[in-house]
């Protein structure tokens, strides 16, 4: 029997069937990832000074809009690149509360945080960052500056400190409470 689309119900059922096991290799996969040693040699978070590589060059657009923010830019601050998906289910969970923390150190001379989407369709982030981003823009590059980095899963933290190197990476959901990621960023604005 087919719907008004010409779909048979097994057609669409085995279409429901392939998302599911879709979103189950990509939880799986950030699972997995969160304990095993990242690229770096490290099994995450802070890196030390002396392993620590500079970040590849970029310039990001951003979405819905014609501005960009380039590497240069932001060069001499802390800058957390946040790497996201608006169809990624633990990117939705976590948005609220990176948005918040994003929107509150927006105008910090120190600390910069670029939200870089890795949405294959940009025209789904400015109704996401509208209704959830709390006033912060998102960027995005069509997934270089995620694969000149080694981004494998979402979401993805990694801090640049001030002389462009990376100096935290972390997969999966963080902490956006004063604790966490904040303290790390302001502590990493005073070395």
């Amino acid at each position: 029997m087919s719907d008004a689309n010409g779909q048979t119900k097994d057609s669409k059922s085995m279409l429901a069937f392939w998302i599911v096991i879709g979103l189950a290799a990509v939880l799986l996969i950030v699972l997995l990832r969160g304990g095993l040693v990242s690229r770096s040699g490290f099994s995450g978070g802070l890196v030390p000074m002396n392993q620590r590589k500079a970040a590849p060059a970029f310039s990001l657009s951003k979405a819905g809009g014609s501005a960009t923010v380039t590497q240069g830019e932001v060069s001499g601050k802390v800058v957390i690149l946040h790497f996201w998906a608006t169809w990624c289910p633990p990117c939705r969970a976590e948005f609220p509360e990176f948005a918040k923390y994003a929107s509150t150190i927006k105008e910090s001379p120190d600390i910069v945080v670029l939200p870089v989407s890795l949405d294959e369709s940009p025209s789904a982030v400015p109704p996401f960052i509208q209704k959830y981003g709390n006033g912060i823009d998102a960027y995005s590059d069509g997934g270089r500056l995620a694969q000149a980095l080694g981004v494998a899963s979402i979401p993805e933290t990694i801090i640049l400190d001030k002389n462009g190197n990376v100096a935290y990476e972390a997969v999966g959901g963080q902490d956006w409470s004063a604790g966490g990621v904040p303290k790390l960023a302001e502590e990493l604005s005073h070395e």
